[in-house]
């Protein structure tokens, strides 16, 4: 919660907490989610309101599980995307440079990719390895 707000989360929602899913039952709109882990999609669709849209952009190692009926009741969808368009892309960069929103990354020397492939291989990178041309 501390980091997601350090971010510039406005709010932060427990997946593990209830009584706050409970609170925020039929809120959002628009949900992304990045993790590529398998969650309680179910509890999730529960968040949108009716003509919502889950999207997903994570390599999931493993299926969307959701009962048709969550979706058939709420007029909600469900859709994935591994990369946006062109015109979507320079809209996004837009944004963050408007918005003063910047990456969080851990930066490897080329001559260090072995190493950055390694923290990689083992977990070891928080959110994203950029290896530096010079």
């Amino acid at each position: 919660e501390e980091e997601a707000k350090k971010f510039g989360a406005h709010e932060f929602i427990s997946l593990n907490d209830t009584a706050q899913m409970k609170r925020h039952l039929a809120s959002f709109d628009f949900i992304l989610s990045t993790v590529p882990a398998n969650i309680d999609w179910s509890s999730i669709s529960n968040l949108l309101r009716p003509k919502g849209m889950l999207c997903t952009v994570g390599s999931l190692s493993s299926e969307i599980k959701l009962p048709v009926f969550q979706l058939l009741v709420g007029r909600r969808a469900v859709s994935a995307s591994n990369i946006a368009s062109r015109p979507t892309i320079t809209e996004m960069l837009r944004l963050a440079a408007d918005k003063g929103i910047r990456p969080k990354i851990e930066l490897f020397p080329l001559s260090e990719v072995n190493r950055a492939i390694e923290k990689l291989r083992n977990n070891q990178v928080k959110y994203r390895a950029v290896l530096q041309m010079s």
